[in-house]
């Protein structure tokens, strides 16, 4: 897998997986990665092309032509698997990105958690393995809002988006695919 270290990247560490900022075991006060025209990717059992986790604010950027992939393998449902995984366990979670692409069973283009107010914007988002989901955004206590050009799922038993806010969610979504079997939008 690669990293594109070009990248400008705030508190975060370029990992053979993608970039990474904050983990299981080192959970960050707050979290920025921000990529311009550079691209990111993870490939693996666990794959994730930028992950960041922290008790308080998260945010990845992802402007200009920047793509984020995780390739992934394996075939057993497993957490943190997402092009982008951004997890606030306190605050809000921002993602706002160009491009998205997650293969692979049980991926997600997008994973965003918060119990703050969650915002996912997005260009494209595409995900091709079975038992995924384009764009995944949760708030437990605040606000989610979801706004995509596009968003592709190509696997059975797949969704486009799914979206939560505790305190109600706004979905803009110019165009949503969905051709696997079982699937929704």
């Amino acid at each position: 897998s690669t990293a594109n270290v070009s990248a400008t990247t705030s508190g975060a560490t370029s990992k053979a997986s993608g970039i990474e900022a904050g983990n299981t075991t080192n959970v960050a006060a707050s979290s920025y990665v921000g990529l311009t025209n550079a691209n990111a990717t993870g490939a693996g059992y666990n794959a994730a092309g930028v992950t960041t986790r922290a008790t308080g604010n998260v945010q990845v950027y992802g402007n200009g032509t920047s793509v984020i992939t995780a390739n992934r393998t394996g075939t057993a449902n497993v957490n943190g698997n997402a092009a982008v995984y951004a997890f606030s366990v306190n605050g809000a979670s921002t993602v706002n990105v160009n491009k998205a692409v997650a293969t692979g069973a049980y991926n997600q283009g997008i994973y965003a958690w918060g119990s703050g107010n969650v915002t996912v914007v997005a260009n494209t988002v595409t995900t091709s393995g079975v038992n995924s989901t384009g764009v995944n955004a949760y708030s437990n206590s605040g606000y989610a809002q979801v706004s995509v050009g596009g968003v592709s799922t190509t696997g059975a038993n797949s969704t486009g988006l799914e979206v939560y806010g505790y305190t109600g969610a706004k979905v803009s979504a110019v165009n949503v695919t969905t051709q696997g079997a079982n699937s929704n939008g």
